[in-house]
Protein backbone atom coordinates (compact mmCIF):
# COMPACT_ATOMS: atom_id res chain seq x y z
CA UNK A 1 0.00 0.00 0.00
CA UNK A 2 1.30 3.57 -1.07
CA UNK A 3 1.74 5.91 2.48
CA UNK A 4 2.05 9.31 1.89
CA UNK A 5 3.57 11.59 4.55
CA UNK A 6 1.55 14.29 5.56
CA UNK A 7 5.13 16.23 5.80
CA UNK A 8 5.50 16.53 1.90
CA UNK A 9 7.24 19.28 0.00
CA UNK A 10 3.87 20.08 -1.61
CA UNK A 11 1.57 20.25 1.28
CA UNK A 12 4.10 21.96 3.55
CA UNK A 13 4.41 24.35 0.44
CA UNK A 14 0.56 24.86 0.11
CA UNK A 15 0.05 25.74 3.99
CA UNK A 16 3.16 28.12 3.72
CA UNK A 17 1.24 29.59 1.09
CA UNK A 18 -2.11 29.35 2.70
CA UNK A 19 -0.60 31.25 5.89
CA UNK A 20 1.18 34.40 4.41
CA UNK A 21 -1.94 35.17 2.35
CA UNK A 22 -5.23 35.71 3.97
CA UNK A 23 -7.42 35.54 0.61
CA UNK A 24 -5.49 31.68 0.26
CA UNK A 25 -7.05 30.37 3.63
CA UNK A 26 -10.24 29.21 2.24
CA UNK A 27 -8.03 26.97 0.41
CA UNK A 28 -7.16 25.44 3.72
CA UNK A 29 -10.32 23.29 3.90
CA UNK A 30 -9.51 21.93 0.17
CA UNK A 31 -5.82 20.92 1.88
CA UNK A 32 -7.11 19.37 5.13
CA UNK A 33 -9.06 17.20 3.16
CA UNK A 34 -6.37 16.41 0.65
CA UNK A 35 -4.11 15.42 3.30
CA UNK A 36 -7.13 13.50 5.23
CA UNK A 37 -7.89 11.52 1.57
CA UNK A 38 -4.34 10.99 0.02
CA UNK A 39 -3.81 7.69 0.76
CA UNK A 40 -7.12 6.94 -1.10
CA UNK A 41 -6.10 9.37 -3.47
CA UNK A 42 -3.03 7.56 -4.66
CA UNK A 43 -4.70 4.47 -4.80
CA UNK A 44 -6.85 5.21 -7.24
CA UNK A 45 -4.23 6.43 -9.74
CA UNK A 46 -2.04 3.38 -8.89
CA UNK A 47 -4.95 1.17 -9.41
CA UNK A 48 -6.16 -0.34 -12.95
CA UNK A 49 -9.91 -0.38 -11.89
CA UNK A 50 -12.20 2.27 -13.57
CA UNK A 51 -15.38 3.49 -13.53
CA UNK A 52 -16.28 2.69 -16.98
CA UNK A 53 -19.08 0.21 -16.42
CA UNK A 54 -20.92 2.63 -14.12
CA UNK A 55 -20.82 5.28 -16.91
CA UNK A 56 -22.22 3.00 -19.50
CA UNK A 57 -25.01 1.96 -17.12
CA UNK A 58 -25.95 5.81 -16.15
CA UNK A 59 -25.77 6.10 -20.29
CA UNK A 60 -28.73 3.19 -20.58
CA UNK A 61 -30.65 4.72 -17.51
CA UNK A 62 -30.50 8.50 -19.11
CA UNK A 63 -31.35 7.18 -22.47
CA UNK A 64 -34.23 4.74 -21.12
CA UNK A 65 -35.21 8.04 -19.08
CA UNK A 66 -35.61 10.17 -22.22
CA UNK A 67 -37.50 7.62 -24.03
CA UNK A 68 -39.99 6.56 -21.46
CA UNK A 69 -41.20 10.51 -21.08
CA UNK A 70 -44.15 10.72 -20.14
CA UNK A 71 -44.68 7.46 -18.27
CA UNK A 72 -45.98 7.32 -14.57
CA UNK A 73 -44.86 3.61 -14.32
CA UNK A 74 -41.59 2.43 -12.84
CA UNK A 75 -42.48 -1.15 -14.56
CA UNK A 76 -42.79 0.73 -17.83
CA UNK A 77 -39.34 2.57 -17.15
CA UNK A 78 -37.50 -0.77 -16.17
CA UNK A 79 -39.31 -2.34 -18.86
CA UNK A 80 -37.56 0.26 -21.34
CA UNK A 81 -34.25 -0.45 -19.58
CA UNK A 82 -34.28 -3.84 -20.46
CA UNK A 83 -35.61 -3.08 -24.34
CA UNK A 84 -32.56 -0.70 -24.85
CA UNK A 85 -29.97 -2.79 -22.69
CA UNK A 86 -31.21 -5.80 -23.76
CA UNK A 87 -28.77 -7.75 -26.47
CA UNK A 88 -32.25 -8.66 -28.62
CA UNK A 89 -29.90 -8.95 -32.17
CA UNK A 90 -27.70 -11.57 -30.44
CA UNK A 91 -30.79 -13.21 -29.30
CA UNK A 92 -32.72 -13.24 -32.32
CA UNK A 93 -29.64 -14.47 -34.17
CA UNK A 94 -29.74 -17.25 -31.97
CA UNK A 95 -32.41 -18.23 -32.46
CA UNK A 96 -32.79 -17.90 -36.14
CA UNK A 97 -29.75 -20.91 -36.40
CA UNK A 98 -31.79 -22.83 -34.14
Amino acid sequence: MINYSCNSHFIKHAEKQIEEEPLLKPMQKALDTFKEQRDKIARRWASNHTNARLEGLNSLFQSAKSRARGYRNVKTFISMIYMIGAPIQELLKDAIKA
